[in-house]
């Protein structure tokens, strides 16, 4: 999947937010079912609807990320996000409603 990071995520990403680069803003705003993203000590990190991707980071991504967290200065650019680095790998655990948690309280009371 081809990434784009334009001019809004640039402006609007803050420095040293491993989710709210302008690289994390870019994906979020591009990858369907993603939840939360964090880019950051070398690798992207992707929590989706079906579970948890990891994609190391290449030497462009990590040259692009280090100039906008010192001077967040970087002209728009893409890059690829690999298809197995969306496929997920982890099942993400079921949410339990309210009113099953206060049950289980009561139960072990």
């Amino acid at each position: 999947m081809r990434i784009k990071v334009q001019w809004q995520d640039i402006w609007q990403g803050r420095r040293w937010d491993s989710t709210s680069c302008a690289v994390a803003r870019a994906i979020q705003r591009q990858a369907p079912g993603l939840v939360t993203v964090s880019v950051g000590n070398g690798a992207i990190t992707g929590f989706w609807q079906q579970g948890l991707s990891h994609q190391s980071l290449n030497d462009f991504l990590r040259r692009k990320i280090k100039a906008f967290d010192r001077w967040h200065i970087v002209w728009p650019f893409g890059f690829e996000l690999t298809l197995p680095a969306i496929q997920a790998v982890v099942a993400a655990p079921a949410e339990k409603s309210l009113d099953e948690m206060l049950r289980e309280e009561l139960v072990a009371v």
